[in-house]
C-alpha cells in the first residue's frame, strides 16, 4: 500500500505532542481529511468492563457501548474493517445512537485498532462519506488505527528489537487463542437490539450467544444467556444456561433445560456466501 503524506506528517507531528486529547484530535482531523468523511469517533476497550468507551466523538456525546454493540463491536471482535453505506435499512446500525445525539448518520466506516500480537485496543469509526465508504478508505483508516495503539496502550506496540522467544502460553492463553482462531470464521449475526451474537447449530431451536460471552469463556462452566426470536412477538428473548468451551476447540459445551444439566457439545454456525445469507446479518 503506498504511504499517504498526510498519514506520514502526522506521525512526525505525534511526537511533538504532549497532550493525548490533542493528539486524538490531531488523528480524527487527519482520518477526515484522507476520506472526506464528516465526523470521526474512536474508542477504547475497558477490559474488566468489556465495554468499548469512546474516547472522542467530534463533537457528539460520549458513549459506552457493549463490545459486540453494532458496527463498532463487530469491527471490534472479528478484528476487521466494517464498511456500512446504507444506514437507512440496515438492522446492523445502532439507530439508539443517533436518536441520543440528534446525528444523522448516512454511512460508516469502523476498522479495530489492535496492538502486538493482535490485541484488541479499540475502534476507529467515520461517519458519513458522500458517495459511501471504500476500499481506499479502509486502507486510509487502518494506517491511523496504528498510530493510535502509542496513544491507547504504549505497551502494545511491536518492539523494534529482535523479537526474544516466545515463552510458553498459560493453559488460559492457549485456550484463548485457540478460541480466537476458532471464531475467525464464525457467522456473526446482528439483531435489533444492536448486539453481534454467535448461532449456535445442533440445539433444538436457534438459539444464539453474545459476542462478548463467547469471548469470555472458560474451560470452566459459566452462566451465560442463550438467545433466541419469539415467533410471536419478534423479539429476542433468552434463558440461563452453562457453558464453557472446548479445549481443542470445536464448539462449545452447553447445558440448559433441555439437556437437563448434561453438558453437550455444539458448533456455531461458519460464515455463509454473500448471496447466502439468509435471516442474518453480518
Amino acid at each position: 500500500m503506498e504511504k499517504n503524506p498526510a498519514v506520514e506528517l502526522l506521525r512526525q507531528t505525534l511526537t511533538a505532542t504532549a497532550n493525548t486529547e490533542e493528539a486524538l484530535r490531531l488523528v480524527a482531523e487527519c482520518a477526515k481529511g484522507c476520506t472526506g468523511a464528516e465526523r470521526c469517533s474512536i474508542f477504547v476497550h475497558l477490559g474488566e468492563e468489556d465495554r468499548l468507551k469512546s474516547l472522542y466523538m467530534d463533537g457528539l456525546p460520549g458513549i459506552k457501548l457493549k463490545s459486540n454493540a453494532g458496527i463498532v463491536g463487530l469491527a471490534f471482535h472479528k478484528r476487521q474493517s466494517v464498511i456500512e453505506n446504507d444506514t437507512s435499512s440496515s438492522p446492523v446500525f445502532l439507530r439508539g445512537v443517533d436518536k441520543k445525539s440528534g446525528y444523522t448518520t448516512s454511512s460508516l466506516l469502523a476498522s479495530p485498532i489492535l496492538g502486538s500480537g493482535d490485541k484488541r485496543l479499540g475502534v476507529i469509526e467515520l461517519l458519513n462519506k458522500e458517495g459511501g465508504f471504500g476500499q481506499h478508505d479502509i486502507e486510509q483508516l487502518e494506517s491511523l488505527a496504528s498510530i493510535l495503539i502509542s496513544l491507547i496502550d504504549p505497551d502494545s506496540l511491536p518492539s523494534a528489537d529482535p523479537e526474544p522467544e516466545p515463552k510458553p502460553l498459560s493453559g488460559s492463553e492457549k485456550l484463548q487463542k485457540d478460541l480466537d482462531e476458532y471464531l475467525a470464521d464464525k457467522s456473526l449475526y446482528l439483531m435489533e437490539d444492536g448486539n453481534a451474537y454467535y448461532k449456535v447449530t445442533g440445539m433444538n431451536r436457534e438459539y444464539y450467544i453474545g459476542a462478548d460471552s463467547c469471548y469470555l469463556l472458560t474451560p470452566e462452566a459459566a452462566e451465560i444467556e442463550l438467545h433466541y426470536l419469539d415467533s410471536q412477538s419478534d423479539h429476542l428473548l433468552h434463558i440461563t444456561a452453562q457453558a464453557q468451551i472446548d479445549p481443542a476447540p470445536e464448539g462449545v459445551f452447553i447445558a440448559s433445560r433441555d439437556t437437563k444439566g448434561k453438558f453437550e457439545l455444539y458448533p456455531l454456525e461458519r460464515e455463509k456466501c454473500d448471496d447466502d445469507q439468509g435471516a442474518g446479518h453480518k
